[in-house]
């Protein structure tokens, strides 16, 4: 894989399914095999949109100049080019009712999560971080807030 993405350089999870194919035979035409389909000269492309996501292997070999196959080498490598939106809402609605939105805690419960998934906070269009939002109890920040 040429670019890692995940959360470590050899995790193998990655948003990029391009392929670095190095130590070829001067003229030799290299091709793929993905999932254990037919072999291609053509390297794979992947959608950037979710719906080629999940577990992919792909074999590369080598034909030289006089038309002998190299033995296979292959990678296996998670897709992962969307994230699921998270579902985010009052710990505890001290209001009125249960879906008022007013309350006196501002904890949030956050679920929906993808494994291992870092979670970011933007108060009232602010930049993200990934400490979740607190507020003093005294008043001074009463109001509105969008998270």
């Amino acid at each position: 894989m040429s670019n890692d993405t995940g959360s470590s350089d050899s995790d193998s999870i990655t948003s990029d399914g391009s392929l670095s194919v190095t130590g070829l035979e001067t003229d030799a035409t290299v091709e793929y095999s993905v999932d254990g389909t037919s072999y291609s000269s053509t390297a794979p492309t992947y959608a950037n949109d979710g719906t080629e996501d999940g577990e992919k292997t792909v074999y590369v070999r080598q034909l030289d100049v006089a038309g002998n196959a190299s033995a296979a080498a292959s990678i296996t490598f998670t897709l992962d080019t969307t994230a699921a939106a998270p579902t985010v809402a009052l710990s505890n609605d001290t209001g009125s009712s249960d879906t008022d939105s007013i309350s006196s805690d501002g904890s949030l419960s956050v679920t929906g999560l993808e494994t291992d998934a870092t979670v970011e906070y933007s108060v009232d269009g602010t930049s993200y971080s990934s400490t979740a939002p607190t507020y003093a109890n005294d008043g001074t920040e009463d109001g509105e807030k969008t998270v």
